[in-house]
């Protein structure tokens, strides 16, 4: 059928998008992408607002496969054409300031899945946040309060998780495949620092450890080829007591 052809087009398509690229985690995505093969990532094209702020060391350059492109998800009209062609998109992207997390956080998802679909996108993996369901304003109320307004300030209805969760909803209701990934408090480190990687669906918290980002992006990574991944929203923690998964196999059987 026409549908079945564009599904095996969209499959065949090797361009990856990471939306919010040069922030920690955006930046691990990026590296993961670039450590498969060419046969399965042929480009990736790492969306940041200002080329020219990119610091030496922040991407490879020796990869010829990476593309550094000015787009701005507060924008949606500068993000089209980074969007053509490829199999799947990496929103990483997060505001800071009241403003800035509503276009950001909330807008940006909608606009940028809107984007996506038009473009026969196959999957859009998004970075969430443990805490972000509103339940946690009766379970969690301390730390989802805190969470809240830590970017946004105090003085508003609404605040940087509440915004979250809605970004949340426009993306599931877009019509795209996705993937939300929920991480809890993030740190740097080399992958598996963190300890044995948690997936789960709880709606509020997850394992007892910290995230390193790199564990994010390998997870986010993985998500975007797998069928099992596809339509799912998951909290992501760690067991600081237990070693991480190390092989392929081990984080594939998270799902």
């Amino acid at each position: 059928t026409k549908q079945q052809t564009v599904d095996i087009l969209r499959m065949d398509r090797k361009t990856f998008v990471v939306v919010g690229a040069k922030g920690g985690t955006g930046r691990e995505i990026v590296k993961y992408l670039l450590e498969k093969d060419e046969e399965t990532v042929s480009e990736v094209r790492a969306i940041v607002r200002d080329p020219s702020t990119v610091v030496d060391g922040t991407f490879s350059k020796s990869d010829d496969r990476l593309k550094i492109i000015a787009g701005d998800c507060s924008k949606p009209d500068t993000l089209s054409t980074s969007f053509k062609g490829s199999r799947a998109v990496f929103y990483a992207a997060s505001g800071k300031g009241y403003d800035a997390c509503k276009a950001v956080d909330r807008e940006g998802p909608r606009e940028a899945a809107t984007i996506a679909k038009e473009e026969g996108v196959d999957r859009f993996i998004l970075v969430s946040s443990q805490f972000v369901d509103p339940i946690n304003k009766n379970t969690n109320t301390v730390i989802r309060g805190f969470l809240n307004t830590i970017s946004t300030g105090l003085f508003h209805y609404e605040g940087m998780m509440d915004f979250k969760f809605k970004g949340e909803n426009h993306l599931r209701k877009s019509g795209l495949g996705y993937t939300i990934v929920r991480p809890g408090r993030l740190e740097d480190g080399a992958s598996g620092s963190s300890g044995q990687i948690l997936v789960g669906q709880t709606n509020g918290s997850l394992g007892k450890g910290t995230n390193a980002r790199a564990d994010v992006a390998r997870i986010c990574v993985a998500a975007a080829f797998l069928p099992d991944a596809e339509n799912t929203t998951f909290e992501l923690g760690t067991d600081e007591s237990k070693p991480s998964q190390t092989t392929a196999e081990e984080i594939t059987d998270l799902f």
